[in-house]
C-alpha cells in the first residue's frame, strides 16, 4: 500500500489530501476546521485531521503558486513596461526572485510539516520527500483523473498561478500534456477579483455573488459592453488582459481606482451583466478553439473561473463540445487532490480516469460525539430531542417537515468536498414558495439577490432542466453548472429558479447518498415535487458547519424548524 499526502498551500483555500494506491480516500480545506472563510494558513490541522487514519506516508505532493519556470517568468514580466530597459531589468529581478522562491515554499513546507502535523522526520528529510506540482498542472490533474474522461481537453482558467492565468491541456491514457499557455499579466479572473471592488464588494471573496447580479440586468448599455470588448479579447487560444497591460505598474488600489473611472457611472447589475457577457464570448472562443486543436470533444475544466455556473452552461451548449465535467472543488481549493493525482500519474503508476462520484470525503463524528455536543449545547427551553431507530423513519420525519413548509438542517455523515453542500452539511426547504430567496436570505443572513440551488431526483431531471443528459454532462450532479429550467420546473418550483429561468441543480442518484435520496423523495411522494431547496448550513460569514458544535451552534442561530443530526432530531418549539 502506498500512501501519498497531497498539499494545497497557494496562501488562500489550504488544504489537504491523501491517496491510497492512486484512490482519493479523503480530502479537507482548512478553512472548515479553522472556521475562516478562504484559508490562508498553512493546512496543519487538515493534514493532522486526515492522518488520524494513515499509518504511514510515502510521499507528499505539494502545489502552491510561487514556482514559476524561468523562461515563463521573464516572458510576463517583459510584458509589464513599455519601456525596454526596465523591461529587462524587472524581468531579470523576477527570474532571481522566482530562483528563490522555488525551494523556499518547499523548504516552508517542509518545516511546518515537523512543527505542526503528527507527520514524523527531520526538515531535510521532509524536503527530500516533497515534490511541487505546477499551479495550473495541479488543475489539469484534478479535472482530468476526476472526470471519467479517457480522453479529454483539459482547461484551466483563474487568477494566477505559477505565472500563468489559464492552459489548454490533452489528457489521453491517462497522461496529461500541455498544449497552450496564457500568462497571468492576461487574467481573466483578476477582471473578476478586482471590478466588484467598486460596488462595495470584496472581489476576491465576492465574485460569484457579483455574477449573480448580472440576471438584473436586461439591456447593457452599449458603451459599456465596448468597454469589456476592448479590455478582455482572444484571439484563438491567445487572451488578452489589456487592461492590466496598461496598469501592469499600479497598484492594487490604483487599479481599482481606474476601474471606478471606467465603469463606476453604471448599475453594479449592468456593470456585472456586461462582464458575465463578454467572459462568456471570450471563454467560448477559446474553449471551441482548444476542443479543434486537440481534437477532442470531452471538455474537464477546473481553475477559479470555472465557478462561473453560467459560463459552464455556455461551454456544455456549444455543438463541438460532446461531454462536460468541472471539477467538484474547481478553485484552489482543489490543488492538494490535483498534486497528489499528478505524482501519482506521474510517478508512481498510470491513473485510469474516473468519475468522482464520492465527494463525501471529509470528516465525520459516530453518535457518541453527537450526543455528546448535544449535552454540550444547553438547547433553550421548549426544544426537544428525538432519536429514530431507522433513517426511514428519520427521512419520513424531515420530509413531513419540508412538505409543512418548514426549514430543516441536515448534518450527517462524512463532509463533502468543495464549496457546495450536497446533503450532508445543508439547509432543505420546499422549492414551491417564490418568496424564499427574500426571507430565507433575510433570516441566514445572506445577499438578498442570491438564489437558492435546487436539489432533483435523478429519475425526474427530464421534466425539470433542458438539455439535460446524465452521460454528457456529470458536472450537473454537482452544483457546477445551470440549466434553463423547463416550463413544469418553473410552475412547480419556482423558489428554485433564478430571475434568468435558470437553476444550479444537484442532481441526485439514490446510490450517491441513501438517506438524502430518500428524504427528497419521501418529499416527493407527499407533495409531487421531485425537488427541493439546498443551501449551504453554515452561518453568514463562516464556511459550512464541519462539526457537530459547529452545526448545534449555527442551527440555533438560524432559528430554524429542525436539525438532523446523525440519527437525532433537535426540534424546535411551534413558535420559533
Amino acid at each position: 500500500m502506498t500512501t501519498v499526502v497531497g498539499i494545497g498551500y497557494p496562501y488562500h483555500d489550504c488544504g489537504a489530501a491523501v491517496l491510497v494506491d492512486g484512490e482519493i480516500v479523503a480530502a479537507v480545506n482548512e478553512s472548515r476546521l479553522s472556521r475562516i472563510k478562504r484559508e490562508a494558513r498553512f493546512p496543519s490541522s487538515a493534514v493532522n485531521e486526515l492522518l488520524e487514519d494513515v499509518e504511514s506516508v510515502d510521499r507528499i505532493a505539494l502545489a502552491g503558486v510561487e514556482n514559476a519556470p524561468l523562461g515563463r517568468t521573464l516572458r510576463t514580466e517583459l510584458k509589464r513596461t513599455d519601456n525596454s530597459v526596465d523591461r529587462l531589468a524587472e524581468g531579470l529581478r523576477a527570474v532571481q526572485s522566482g530562483l528563490a522562491k522555488t525551494p523556499a515554499i518547499v523548504r516552508e513546507t517542509a518545516e511546518k510539516l515537523a512543527a505542526e502535523t503528527s507527520l514524523s522526520g527531520a526538515v531535510q528529510e521532509l524536503v527530500e520527500n516533497i515534490e511541487y506540482v505546477d499551479h495550473h498542472r495541479a488543475h489539469a490533474a484534478s479535472a482530468y483523473y476526476t472526470s471519467g474522461f479517457a480522453d479529454a481537453t483539459v482547461l484551466t482558467i483563474d487568477s494566477s498561478g505559477d505565472g500563468l492565468s489559464s492552459a489548454v491541456w490533452t489528457g489521453s491514457d491517462g497522461t496529461l500534456e500541455q498544449v497552450a499557455t496564457n500568462d497571468s499579466v492576461d487574467s481573466i479572473g483578476r477582471i473578476w477579483n478586482q471590478v466588484p471592488t467598486v460596488f462595495g464588494f470584496k472581489g476576491f471573496r465576492h465574485a460569484g455573488k457579483f455574477m449573480g447580479l448580472a440576471s438584473y440586468c436586461d439591456d447593457v448599455p452599449p458603451g459599456l459592453g465596448a468597454t469589456f470588448d476592448e479590455l478582455l479579447t482572444v484571439d484563438g487560444l491567445s487572451v488578452k488582459n489589456r487592461f492590466r497591460r496598461a496598469h501592469a505598474n499600479d497598484s492594487y488600489e490604483e487599479r481599482v481606482l481606474a476601474w471606478k473611472d471606467l465603469v463606476g457611472d453604471y448599475s453594479a447589475p449592468a456593470v456585472a451583466s456586461a462582464l458575465q457577457r463578454r467572459t462568456e464570448e471570450v471563454v467560448t472562443e477559446f474553449a471551441e478553439t482548444a476542443v479543434e486543436t486537440t481534437g477532442c470533444a470531452n471538455l474537464a475544466l477546473a481553475g477559479g473561473v470555472t465557478a462561473n455556473v453560467k459560463l459552464n452552461q455556455r461551454l456544455y451548449e456549444l455543438d463541438r463540445v460532446d461531454r462536460l465535467f468541472v471539477h467538484q472543488n474547481m478553485g484552489d481549493g482543489g490543488l492538494a487532490v490535483g498534486a497528489a493525482l499528478d505524482h501519482w500519474a506521474r510517478s508512481e503508476s498510470p491513473v485510469d480516469p474516473t468519475l468522482l462520484d464520492d465527494v463525501y470525503l471529509g470528516p465525520s463524528y459516530d453518535e457518541a460525539s453527537i450526543q455528546r455536543a448535544i449535552e454540550a449545547a444547553e438547547l433553550p427551553e421548549g426544544y426537544r430531542v428525538r432519536r429514530f431507530d431507522s433513517d426511514d423513519e428519520l427521512a419520513a420525519f424531515a420530509a413531513g417537515l419540508l412538505a409543512d413548509g418548514h426549514v430543516v438542517n441536515l448534518f450527517r455523515g462524512r463532509m463533502e468536498y468543495g464549496p457546495r453542500a450536497l446533503g450532508n452539511r445543508s439547509i432543505l426547504y420546499q422549492p414551491t414558495d417564490p418568496s424564499a430567496i427574500t426571507w430565507l436570505n433575510e433570516r441566514l443572513e445572506r445577499t438578498a439577490f442570491m438564489p437558492f440551488a435546487p436539489v432533483t431526483l435523478a429519475e425526474e431531471a427530464d421534466e425539470c432542466y433542458e438539455n439535460y443528459d446524465p452521460d454528457a454532462c456529470p458536472a450537473a450532479m454537482f452544483m457546477t453548472i445551470t440549466f434553463d429550467c423547463t416550463e413544469t420546473m418553473q410552475k412547480r418550483s419556482p423558489g428554485a429558479v433564478h430571475l434568468d429561468g435558470t437553476a444550479r441543480p444537484q442532481i441526485l442518484e439514490e446510490r450517491m447518498n441513501p438517506f438524502y435520496y430518500a428524504v427528497v423523495d419521501e418529499y416527493r411522494r407527499q407533495t409531487g415535487v421531485p425537488t427541493l431547496l439546498n443551501t449551504s448550513f453554515n452561518v453568514h460569514g463562516e464556511p459550512i458547519v464541519c462539526t457537530p458544535g459547529d452545526a448545534l451552534r449555527s442551527f440555533l442561530d438560524f432559528g430554524t424548524k429542525a436539525l438532523v443530526i446523525g440519527t437525532t432530531a433537535v426540534v424546535a418549539p411551534e413558535e420559533s
